[in-house]
């Protein structure tokens, strides 16, 4: 896994008001501007109703799940110095560990999130972690199960609450999704077709560009031809080949992570 961060993600955040100018006279804006105390420098601009909650807060309402089970893997992450934060805690408790086939497991992901903007929620998912290789793979998230909600209330207890129902959910039905992709054929001839599909593929460099790492992870990390290969090796480009512009941001928040994490997240559509 790529692009974590060295900065303390339980950092102190003060609220402060914004004032302007007109004609000489000082006025208060209808915004606040909330600081790292850390940095020192901003990390939101919000209305006077966003209730603040700290990554500490959000963290803290896991920490009865972080008790019960065996801890595996925790990766932080930030956006543009603490703007948002994703935290990613793998499990390695038994009732958490799946095997799909051939020995490839997964382990149970559990992804807590928060954000000091008016378009941030405080937010989970639960996903997957594949332990191929000592930094994992993360598969994706989006089609798995999660909550998100907005500043305005403190909904930590109820997200806390559904955990368990998410946890089922992967049970019960992606592990046997996966299972049934490991018998399906895909081929690089596929791959070529469902690229084809993707409107946001949107020019053949970007799409020689794909195949050609495509095809470079299949043959190096010895994904089968099928889906589930083909579904890794994708998951593999979003977790290991991409890189945030920014030194202060982490690449889970790139566009090439999100494109290939797109991709990923779309072959649940195909046919079995």
């Amino acid at each position: 896994m790529k692009s974590t961060t060295t900065m303390n993600p339980f950092f102190e955040v003060s609220r402060n008001p914004i004032f302007t100018k007109v004609d000489g006279r000082e006025i208060r804006l209808a915004k606040d501007v909330l600081i790292n105390n850390d940095t020192g420098l901003p990390i939101g601009i919000v209305s006077k109703n966003f209730n603040v909650i700290t990554n500490k807060e959000v963290n803290d309402a896991f920490g009865e799940i972080y008790s019960k089970f065996k801890i595996k893997k925790t990766m932080d992450f930030m956006k543009k110095g603490g703007e948002v934060w994703v935290r990613r805690i793998v499990f390695d408790d038994d009732m958490f560990t799946f095997d799909v086939g051939n020995g490839d497991t997964q382990h149970i992901m559990l992804e807590i999130s928060n954000g000091f903007n008016t378009t941030t929620r405080v937010s989970y998912n639960i996903s997957l972690f594949r332990s191929i290789c000592s930094n994992g793979m993360v598969f994706g998230r989006k089609n798995l199960f999660g909550l998100n909600f907005t500043h305005m209330r403190n909904n930590l207890e109820v997200i806390q609450n559904t955990f368990e129902l998410g946890t089922k959910e992967i049970g019960e039905n992606i592990i046997p999704t996966w299972q049934k992709w490991n018998q399906i054929p895909f081929t690089m001839e596929n791959m070529v077709e469902y690229l084809d599909t993707k409107e946001y593929i949107n020019n053949e460099k970007m799409k020689e560009r794909i195949l050609i790492k495509y095809d470079e992870i299949m043959t190096r990390e010895k994904h089968s031809e099928t889906l589930f290969g083909a579904f890794n090796t994708l998951t593999y480009m979003m977790t290991h080949e991409t890189d945030s512009r920014r030194e202060d941001t982490s690449n889970i928040f790139s566009n090439a992570y999100k494109k290939y994490e797109r991709l990923a997240n779309e072959m649940y559509e195909l046919p079995m």
